[in-house]
């Protein structure tokens, strides 16, 4: 199972490169699976979703009232937003008209992410079957309410603690505070203080599955944290024996960090359940030329 994770990590990162880099048209692999489906850049950083927060992020820094104004833009994105609905709510000073412009962006569908499947936020939403909208603007509101513990994730100098204070936040659950960490901690100690994409993980759901794939039974947080060292420290041999073109376009420089690998493992375990004829949550690509 090690050696077809390898191989899965080289064939979804050639279907890029022969795609961006050399421009190739379709069918860029035989691999139904690959050629059928969405799955995630293995780097990270290549995929579109945080390709633009990163730039969102930079082209904003110099206009920002307070540092802690990065993780709330951060935390909105990655909990609802798309791109456009970003762009239509402009950047979110900690400011109540910034919840203002959230809410009526929010009125549209293109607003929403198709991954956006969390249940209203707010008092008895359930119950009441509070509006997805009403729910997002009572959140902000909150994260705003909570302004002082934003700014303390960002002195912090131990990433599990980031990941923990964040989830102290309202609405914030564990996989949501480690992409805000990941996606953070792509600008250094300019935003971050607890280091790169390269320490400590926190594997979610389906980095769970793909470890228990790996590793041949239940596989836990620390499990999956001791396999992702070990596939850090292989990752030479394996990628290099099968031609995989390293991508040198971000600070990663090369190889692929423990943030990708833990992101690799997901969709592993999805790889493999297509493969076996199961039908995991994931999308499906029409323009492979399948």
């Amino acid at each position: 199972m090690r050696e077809r994770f390898w191989d899965f990590v080289a064939a979804r990162h050639h279907v890029w490169h022969l795609r961006f880099e050399e421009g190739v048209i379709p069918p860029w692999t035989t691999d139904t699976a690959l050629r059928d489906y969405h799955f995630t850049n293995v780097y990270r950083d290549l995929d579109p979703g945080t390709t633009f927060l990163r730039a969102w992020l930079r082209v904003h820094r110099e206009q920002m009232a307070e540092p802690a104004e990065a993780v709330f833009n951060a935390l909105a994105y990655r909990y609802c937003m798309t791109e456009a609905g970003a762009r239509a709510a402009g950047w979110l000073a900690l400011r109540s008209g910034a919840v203002r412009r959230v809410a009526e962006a929010a009125a549209h569908p293109w607003f929403w992410h198709s991954a956006y499947h969390i249940r209203p936020y707010g008092p008895g939403a359930n119950a009441k079957g509070l509006p997805r909208e009403t729910g997002l603007r009572i959140l902000l509101q909150d994260w705003i309410d909570q302004r002082d513990r934003m700014a303390r994730v960002l002195d912090l100098r131990d990433r599990e603690d980031v990941a923990g204070q964040l989830q102290k936040l309202p609405g914030v659950g564990p996989f949501l505070a480690y992409q805000v960490l990941v996606d953070l901690s792509y600008e250094g100690d300019e935003v971050l203080r607890c280091g790169g994409n390269d320490g400590w993980v926190l594997p979610g759901p389906g980095a769970l599955k793909g470890a228990s794939l790996l590793l041949g039974g239940r596989a836990s947080a620390d499990d999956a944290r001791s396999l992702i060292d070990q596939l850090s420290a292989e990752q030479d041999d394996e990628l290099g024996a099968r031609e995989f073109p390293w991508w040198y376009g971000g600070e990663q420089e090369g190889p692929l960090s423990k943030a990708d690998l833990q992101n690799c493992l997901c969709e592993f375990y999805k790889y493999v359940a297509l493969s076996d004829g199961k039908r995991p949550r994931i999308r499906r690509y029409h323009g492979g030329g399948g």
